[in-house]
């Protein structure tokens, strides 16, 4: 790639060489090969790339505790997201900025990145990442021992992700009912179609039988070969009206068939659910086995949903008793599932 001129090339491998010698413990190295990639990238120009190894250097003086270095490069990348108005890369560095004051008990200068960061957060509208601000504002409050404060902004963060999480859910249950209600349409659309079809015979009928009555009340004797080829006619529109009539009875069936398998499919998915609970407190340990390890316990345990996402777990593991509370709350009933197995 240098002997090409292919600069950006050549800063992106020696960038990746760095991150090797990072999983070798070669921090040294490192440094060398992200600087070598950061000068490339201030000789094109090229913002983001520099704003992105700027970024990967704050991260390495974190790992050896270099926490002003660190600062200093998310500074520099906060500046460039800003030129680049990437709302949620400023975001994210702000948070970074101020756990790194927070860290050094910088408490004031880690509200003020804090502030900045919440108020781009919900200005953009970004649920996750107004998130993020409350979680840092909550160990921020946690390290200052304002456990006042960090509990109001701890339930602010929970009122969002719960907000996230019914979110999911409202938009999955909107698409099947979308799905559902799309289905029903386009069968009575087919339904309507022939129900209009029947209607314009039904006319056209009407209008051969008023016609042939005034003709053979006028002409009865001299158009009789007109009666009897109208009476073919007339035969002829009686049947294919009953053709018609046993389609539409057809299409109806059908379509009431259907509904029938839309609603079995509902049943069976509550079923699934509903079965998937009875699976998950047989797995939850029961009074018995917990009372034979705990002796003086209480459990609060309250599923918002049918399936929980939360679980709890005692055992016996030599002579410890480890007891186990997990949250996995957002991951859908497999997810849970998975994170409790």
């Amino acid at each position: 790639n240098k002997q090409l001129g292919r600069k950006d090339a050549q800063a992106l491998q020696l960038m990746n060489i760095g991150i090797l010698h990072y999983f070798k413990s070669n921090y040294d190295s490192v440094f060398i090969y992200f600087e070598d990639a950061m000068t490339i990238w201030e000789s094109t120009d090229n913002l983001r790339r520099l704003a992105m190894i700027k970024s990967n250097l704050a991260e390495m003086h974190m790992e050896v505790k270099e926490y002003n270095k660190a600062i200093n490069y998310l500074k520099s990348a906060k500046d460039i997201y800003d030129d680049l108005k990437e709302v949620f890369d400023v975001i994210h560095t702000e948070l970074l900025i101020g756990d790194l004051h927070a860290r050094n008990g910088n408490f004031i200068k880690a509200e003020v990145y804090y502030k900045e960061a919440l108020v781009k957060a919900i200005k953009s509208e970004s649920l996750s990442e107004e998130q993020m601000v409350y979680d840092s504002y909550k160990n921020l409050y946690i390290r200052k021992k304002e456990f006042k404060k960090a509990y109001t902004y701890q339930e602010k963060y929970y009122a969002l992700k719960d907000s996230l999480f019914n979110q999911e859910k409202t938009s999955i249950i909107q698409e099947m009912e979308a799905k559902y209600q799309t289905e029903k349409m386009e069968q009575q659309l087919v339904l309507m179609e022939k129900e209009k079809q029947l209607n314009k015979l039904e006319k056209k009928r009407l209008r051969a039988s008023l016609h042939f009555i005034l003709l053979v009340s006028v002409l009865l004797i001299i158009f009789i070969s007109f009666v009897i080829r109208a009476y073919r006619n007339k035969k002829r529109a009686y049947n294919l009206i009953h053709e018609q009539k046993e389609e539409i009875t057809a299409q109806r069936d059908l379509a009431n068939e259907q509904n029938a398998i839309i609603s079995k499919q509902k049943q069976a998915i509550t079923d699934s659910i509903n079965y998937a609970q009875r699976i998950q407190n047989a797995i939850i340990p029961n009074d018995n086995e917990i009372k034979a390890l705990i002796k003086d316990y209480f459990i609060f345990f309250l599923p918002k949903d049918v399936v929980s996402g939360d679980f709890y777990w005692v055992a016996k593991v030599g002579k410890r008793t480890i007891i186990t509370v997990s949250d996995c709350t957002g991951h859908g009933v497999p997810g849970a599932f998975m994170s409790m197995l």
